[in-house]
This record gives structure tokens, sequence and C-alpha cells, in this order.
């Protein structure tokens, strides 16, 4: 994950608001890895703190916009409440099924921006990608 990416993602979960946050990311599919490098902050239309929903419409043109630059879709951010933790609540699994591998599910902890966790779903089996960033620990953030 490029460094500016991961740092508009820990400013949205220092936000004192503890409304989901939504955000694409987009990049390259590796063999063996994913490279998200631009993203598009989406607004929450359910303004809830449990639960989210976004307009299709907008995600779609965001996404052509991003595949003229030979980028792909690669995964949505979202948050969890501060009382919550990172894992995929019942309803995010529902999603995945509709969003699985190669696709990846970032799922950060409003209030705390350290606590960001990856996931997939592949063969309906939830998998916990190893987070990793492209520069050193020293510079995260």
């Amino acid at each position: 994950m490029e460094k500016d990416v991961l740092g508009k993602l820990k400013e949205l979960l220092r936000d004192y608001s503890e409304i989901e946050k939504i955000v694409l990311l987009f990049g390259h599919f590796n063999e063996s890895s994913v490279n998200i490098n631009n993203l598009t902050i989406m607004e929450n239309l359910d303004q809830s703190s449990t639960s989210f929903s976004l307009d299709y419409e907008i995600m779609v043109k965001e996404i052509h916009f991003f595949e003229k630059k030979g980028h792909s879709l690669i995964g949505i951010f979202h948050s969890h409440p501060s009382f919550s933790n990172t894992k995929p609540s019942k309803r995010d699994l529902l999603f995945m099924k509709n969003w699985p591998f190669p696709y990846v599910w970032v799922i950060g902890k409003n209030k705390d921006p350290s606590k960001i966790q990856i996931y997939t779903l592949y063969e309906k089996q939830l998998y916990e990608i190893p987070f990793a960033t492209n520069f050193p620990d020293s510079l995260d953030g």
C-alpha cells in the first residue's frame, strides 16, 4: 500500500465522527501481491456508525475513470465503530460474497488508526491478508 494512501486512510480513522467511512481502493493485482496506490472517498448514504451504503452510479464512474488510467478496483475500505473490532461483521461477509477474491476488504477502527486489517473471501473461506506497505516502518505515519 502506498504511503499517501495509508496516510489518508489513517486520517479518516482519526476523525472524531463514528459514522462508517467508505473508500474505493485502486491499483494493480500482481502474481503474489496487490499494490494499492489510489483511492476515492465515498459518502456513506446511511450516515450510520454500524452500516454503510454508497451511490453505485458514482462507484461505477470512479471505476471507469481509474480503468482508463490503467488501474483496477482492488477493494473497499470501511471503518468500524471505536467500540468494535476490525473483524468482518455478518453484514460484511454478505457483501464479501458479492466481491470475493481477488478483491480485498480493508477494515479500520474509528479513532484508532493503528487498527487496520485486510481480508478476502476465497472459496467461501475468510482469509486475513498480511498487511504490508512498500515503505520502511520508520516512515509509517
